[in-house]
């Protein structure tokens, strides 16, 4: 853990970046920048001990911004939630353009981390194709406008390391859980899914399971400082995986019996969730193993969105 930094870190008011201030802020001088458009919302953070910066870094106005921070850590993104839809051009202007606008502000760092996505990865029709750095990127099939501005984003980061000579890693996020903010996927469409007997979506049979690297909230905050250790021009890229491919239904099975009721399936055709498992090897070297096993992580997620159930342990 990062301790007496001087950190710039962006969407403190979003999932990841949420998860990250509260842990961060314990032992470093956290700078948060966000739109803070949610009511109170600065005002949470302030009392937390981030020290708020109500900015839009697509704007490109970073006055009164320090310029001599340590690191940035920055998964600030337009990610097609939130009822906010920007043509496909404004999500590139708010995912590509505006990293770059940061960067440039923020050349005096020692390091940038940036958050990408496993989302850019060219789906592979093999569901159980493990995705590795190299592989071909394409925007992915799903939220196309936040994908594809994704990875204008990281060609935008790229440019920028080597033209500030700014050592940056590029970290490819893939299913994000833990106890903050939404919980994330695993919360959202599945635990919310059986809670109200709704079915969980599942691909026909023959098909292969959809899987995923799920990764654990304190697994990320423990890969930042090595990925900004390990940062460097040209940017290197990392997969942030778990260390784990689990699939829907292996996740409602276990989210189902933590709260007493059997999950039910339904098989759509299309199924439009591609399968997404990382090769983590590059990650390991950097940063070591996951250290939460996702059934660990899963029981903390349904405490943290229901405190009310009393979790059945088996």
């Amino acid at each position: 853990m990062l301790k007496g930094k001087k950190i710039l870190l962006t969407g403190v008011t979003g999932r990841v970046g949420g998860a990250f201030a509260n842990a961060l802020v314990q032992h470093n001088e956290i700078w948060g920048l966000a739109r803070y458009s949610a009511p109170g919302s600065e005002d949470l953070w302030r009392a937390r001990g981030i020290r708020t910066l109500a900015r839009d870094f697509a704007a490109g106005d970073f006055t009164g911004v320090p310029t001599d921070f340590d690191y940035v850590v920055h998964p600030g993104a337009w990610a097609g939630v939130g009822g906010i839809e920007p043509a496909p051009n404004e999500a590139i202007r708010i995912n590509a353009e505006g990293t770059g606008l940061l960067m440039a502000h923020c050349r005096d760092a020692k390091a940038f981390l940036h958050v990408s996505t496993c989302g850019v990865y060219a789906q592979n029709p093999d569901p159980d194709h493990v995705y590795i750095e190299s592989d071909s990127v394409a925007g992915g099939p799903i939220m196309l406008d936040y994908t594809a501005s994704k990875l204008a984003a990281e060609g935008a980061v790229r440019a920028m390391a080597r033209v500030l000579n700014l050592p940056t890693s590029i970290c490819r996020l893939n299913m994000q859980y833990g106890p903050w903010g939404d919980c994330g996927s695993p919360n959202r469409r599945i635990l919310n899914n059986i809670l109200k007997g709704l079915p969980i979506p599942v691909p026909p049979e023959g098909e292969g399971q959809a899987r995923f690297s799920i990764v654990y909230n304190d697994d990320l905050i423990d890969f930042i400082e090595p990925c900004l250790m390990a940062a460097d021009v040209p940017a290197i890229i990392v997969n942030w995986g778990g260390d784990e491919a689990v699939s829907f239904e292996e996740m409602a099975r276990r989210m189902g019996a933590f709260v007493g009721i059997e999950p039910r399936f339904e098989t759509l055709s299309p199924y439009m969730i591609p399968s997404t498992i990382t090769d983590n090897t590059f990650r390991k070297q950097i940063a070591g193993p996951c250290k939460v096993h996702w059934k660990d992580g899963f029981r903390e997620v349904v405490r943290f969105a229901h405190p009310e159930i009393a979790i059945r342990d088996s």
